[in-house]
């Protein structure tokens, strides 16, 4: 029964992924794509007059929607008139506009995990403000999670820097993916991890990041974007030296590689690998699977 349950999966998963695998190639042969497309996002402007104006982005991740990326816009500079395409330039605009707009001498930096968890390193970052306050970068520490503070607020007190580091306690994703939009830099200071999801979340939204070379986060990030475990003064020199190269390389780095851990994604690469073991099981029976 286990072997036929197992057999049955594996062609439902797999048929489900042939179907997406042609409605995408279908769709790029008709937007004249020389590959399928790997993620879309779709605009639409709606309007009350010319005194409600908001934009609604809908994304896809191959042929699945993405619902914790949707979005929603309220126009700021279409007010005198409704123009649908002067709203979506506005849109679109923004989502870059942040980076143009960065302050080397100041930078927002943001860690989402469980702050009563010592393995996450918070205690690196803050340690690291007062060496960047004084190369003149002035810091704003965001700690997003569950977990009782006390100890991380105290060390923050004995480094000068209480006033620099906010604690959000925990917060729905939506919140979290809208700091993430306005955050700097994402720093993943951890001394264990798997494959961090939070890093690869910040990275979807073109977050810089800084990562310490731990288990799985070598995976995901440049070389010059790691630091030796524990270092706060790596933390440092890294964040330093990100503000002054260009902050827009490593946004489309980093959201080029979240690319690679999407949903449908992953489907293909699990569908590849339960397919790779059917053969080699039909292989070693003489014949298919039964």
């Amino acid at each position: 029964m286990a072997e036929r349950n197992a057999r049955e999966e594996v062609e439902r998963v797999t048929t489900a992924a042939e179907r997406e695998d042609k409605t995408l190639k279908s769709l790029a042969a008709m937007c004249g794509l020389s590959a399928a497309p790997k993620r879309m996002e779709s605009y639409d402007i709606s309007n009350t007059g010319a005194s409600d104006i908001v934009a609604s982005m809908v994304v896809y991740a191959g042929a699945r929607p993405l619902k914790r990326d949707y979005r929603r816009f309220k126009m700021k500079s279409v007010t005198a008139h409704p123009d649908d395409y002067a709203s979506m330039e506005e849109v679109l605009t923004r989502r870059l506009a942040h980076i143009a707009a960065q302050d080397p001498s100041r930078v927002t930096l943001m860690t989402c995990a469980a702050v009563n968890v010592a393995h996450k390193g918070h205690r690196f970052v803050i340690r690291a403000i007062p060496q960047l306050n004084a190369m003149g970068i002035r810091v704003r520490y965001f700690c997003v999670g569950q977990g009782n503070p006390h100890v991380l607020q105290s060390l923050a007190a004995r480094c000068g820097v209480s006033d620099q580091v906010v604690f959000t306690g925990a917060l729905p994703h939506e919140e979290i993916f809208s700091m993430l939009d306005t955050c700097d830099i994402y720093v993943q200071p951890s001394l264990q991890e798997g494959l961090p999801r939070a890093l690869i979340e910040a990275m979807s939204r073109g977050c810089p990041c800084i990562g310490a070379r731990t288990a799985g986060i070598p995976e995901l990030l440049p070389e010059e974007c790691l630091t030796p475990r524990g270092s706060a003064g790596a933390i440092a020199g890294a964040v330093s030296a990100m503000l002054r190269s260009d902050l827009s390389r490593y946004a489309c780095e980093s959201y080029r590689t979240a690319l690679a851990y999407q949903g449908p994604v992953l489907d293909a690469r699990r569908n590849a690998f339960f397919d790779r073991i059917r053969r080699e099981v039909a292989s070693a029976s003489g014949g298919e699977c039964s």
